[in-house]
């Protein structure tokens, strides 16, 4: 394309030696700057890339603080462990899901009003940035602690702009097509076992079975997902890959798989830098030394749509 077709002539300006000087810019620039600003304030102030680094941005109620066994509270609270890839057991923290990431695809695939369907809900892990987002939220758990810890956090919010459910989204209430958009974000396998972790036993819990039952079942969860979403919706789910016996299990390749299967269309993959690995930097001599493998830092943000009917 020639420079006379890509800029246009906005006014002119004597130079030094008295002679006109045009003075140019690129055509419809104003037009493409307000553009700009407009996409800008959807992801407030931000341009998000497909590359998405975790900042909590809000005062999300999520954070779980790190308790002493011998610390007085539930029992919950009190045995509120983490079972890593590595087989050990350490006091801390749930995974926490990046409030960004929440706020980031609401904002691009769905509308205010929106009714916001999701199968893994975890401990507000993105009910109250969906419902802060103008849109109404709709979620499950097999776990009570979760629903728990989520409806002490969304209180403020209407009643009538959610529902949580305890249960297996296996067997989802809705009606089919009746959700706008769906964001989650599954167990992975058994990097987090739930059941240990809340001292109670749920069987449909995902993270307490083998990794061949686990694609059964998920694949049960997400064939429900499909159903209860409207033609043209968008699908949003966060995965990790997880190595057991020295191999790769990747549950970023299963979950493409089994979405296809069930009728979604795959419409683009970016990347979450969570910034650092499971178990932190102490174990970087033993993944090189003797995994021969480097830390991973990303986890897999698919977004799959619903064919138009």
């Amino acid at each position: 394309m020639a420079q006379s077709d890509r800029v246009e002539k906005v006014g002119q300006q004597n130079t030094l030696f008295g002679k006109a000087h045009d003075i140019t810019e690129f055509k419809n620039i104003k037009e493409k700057r307000e553009l700009k600003e407009k996409v800008k304030a959807m992801f407030k102030g931000g341009m998000v890339r497909s590359v998405i680094r975790a900042i909590d941005g809000n005062k999300r109620l999520n954070k779980l603080d790190r308790l002493d066994r011998k610390s007085q509270g539930s029992d919950i609270d009190a045995t509120m462990t983490r079972a890593d890839s590595f087989g050990k057991k350490t006091l801390s923290t749930l995974s926490t899901f990046p409030a960004n990431i929440t706020q980031s695809y609401v904002a691009l695939l769905s509308k205010e009003g929106d009714k916001v369907y999701d199968a893994f809900m975890g401990h507000n892990s993105r009910a109250e940035d969906v419902l802060s987002a103008g849109r109404k939220y709709y979620g499950y758990d097999v776990h009570k602690f979760p629903l728990e810890f989520t409806q002490k956090a969304i209180d403020r919010f209407d009643k009538s702009l959610y529902e949580l459910n305890l249960g297996s989204s296996e067997k989802c209430k809705y009606e089919n097509e009746s959700m706008d958009f769906s964001i989650t974000c599954p167990p992975y396998a058994d990097v987090e076992k739930y059941n240990e972790i809340y001292s109670e036993v749920v069987q449909e819990d995902l993270s307490s079975k083998k990794y061949e039952e686990f694609l059964w079942l998920y694949n049960n969860c997400l064939k429900e997902t499909y159903r209860v979403l409207k033609s043209g919706s968008f699908f949003v789910i966060v995965v990790g890959d997880k190595h057991s016996n020295g191999k790769l299990q990747s549950l970023m390749l299963d979950t493409i798989k089994i979405c296809k299967i069930n009728g979604f269309d795959l419409h683009d993959i970016n990347i979450y830098d969570r910034k650092s690995n499971i178990g932190g930097d102490l174990n970087y001599k033993t993944f090189i030394l003797k995994c021969r493998r480097f830390p991973c830092i990303h986890e897999y943000i698919l977004i799959f749509k619903k064919p138009e009917k």
